[in-house]
C-alpha cells in the first residue's frame, strides 16, 4: 500500500474498470499482457499515446496500480512532442 501512496496516482483505476467498448482501439489481449507486469520485470517502459479524451491517464493509472500491487514503484512523465517525431 505504501507504493500506491508514493505513486500519487491521479485517480483510482482497477483492471475491472477498463471499458474495452470505448472507441479508443484498445487491444484487450495486449492490455491483459501488460497487466501481468512482465514488461516491468523485463525493464521495459510503456508509452500510451492517443488524442485528448481517450483515457490515457486512466490506462496509466490502471497499469501503475497493478504494478504497485505487484511490488514495483512507478512514475509518469509527459512526453509531449515525441509522437510528432515518430510519424
Amino acid at each position: 500500500m505504501a507504493l500506491l501512496k508514493r505513486a500519487k496516482l491521479k485517480q483510482p483505476a482497477n483492471p475491472e474498470d477498463v471499458d474495452y467498448r470505448h472507441p479508443r482501439g484498445l487491444d484487450r489481449a495486449l492490455f491483459a499482457l501488460l497487466m501481468t507486469g512482465s514488461w516491468v520485470s523485463a525493464h521495459q517502459n510503456v508509452m500510451i499515446c492517443g488524442p485528448t479524451g481517450v483515457g490515457k491517464n486512466f490506462l496509466y493509472c490502471t497499469l501503475a496500480n497493478q504494478a504497485c500491487r505487484q511490488g514495483h514503484s512507478c512514475s509518469m512523465c509527459a512526453c509531449l512532442g515525441y509522437s510528432r517525431r515518430w510519424r
